[in-house]
């Protein structure tokens, strides 16, 4: 079974958390600890990219492996919606048409910043009654995958693309919807970002690391969960 780890940056954010907070249009200033929230998605990405600009700048022992002119030149692209899917309707679910219908939580939205349809890099988003707050950057395997999925769907007019996570499997799965229908696209057990899959073959793969993930584990997580 291959493994795909996500890292969304926690560190970066960290530093970026520290570096000046005047001059912006966030709803919480008083806190320099906290999240900063914004009104609209676009303004949390273009505080995210410049505060990456920032801080490449300001800190050479910052290994990126982004290139600071491309950044600079780089505009929102196509956004990426990152949803969990519900591991109980993935055990129950006997062949469902799309995996929208076992998601369960939005986990962000993964902006993109590109130049000349190649992804720089992304920026990370979430929305909530406060507004909206960056919560990754600069993850580079992860604007490598869109990146490559892109390239898959080069000649096809893309409508939506949508990241499925199945934690249990450390499991992740690029939807792609098109004017010609959807395709499935991940490097998690012999699948690839080249090549797209259809439901019908990728859901039978998933089910079955499902149903063996639950005899081995399923009994030690909810004993441990009745325990808390």
């Amino acid at each position: 079974m291959k493994i795909v780890n996500y890292i969304t940056g926690m560190a970066l954010i960290a530093a970026l958390f520290s570096c000046s907070r005047k001059g912006d249009d966030s709803t919480n200033t008083d806190n320099p600890s906290s999240p900063q929230y914004f009104k609209t998605q676009s303004e949390a990405v273009l505080k995210g990219k410049n505060d990456l600009l920032n801080v490449m700048r300001s800190s050479a022992e910052l290994k990126l492996t982004i290139n600071p002119e491309l950044l600079q030149k780089s505009q929102p692209g196509i956004i990426v919606k990152h949803l969990e899917i519900d591991f109980d309707r993935l055990l129950k679910q006997d062949q469902p048409t799309n995996l929208s219908q076992l998601s369960n939580n939005v986990k962000s939205s993964i902006n993109t910043l590109m130049v000349d349809n190649n992804v720089i890099t992304v920026v990370q988003t979430t929305n909530s009654e406060k507004g909206w707050a960056v919560t990754g950057l600069a993850d580079a395997t992860l604007a490598n995958d869109i990146d490559e999925v892109l390239s898959a769907q080069s000649n096809s007019r893309i409508e939506e693309i949508t990241l499925y996570e199945i934690a249990n499997l450390q499991a992740f799965i690029f939807q792609v919807k098109t004017l010609d229908g959807e395709a499935y696209y991940s490097k998690y057990d012999g699948f690839n970002l080249k090549e797209g899959a259809s439901i019908d073959q990728l859901y039978p793969v998933l089910r079955s690391d499902a149903q063996l993930f639950d005899r081995k584990y399923g009994e030690e997580i909810k004993s441990k969960q009745l325990v808390k």
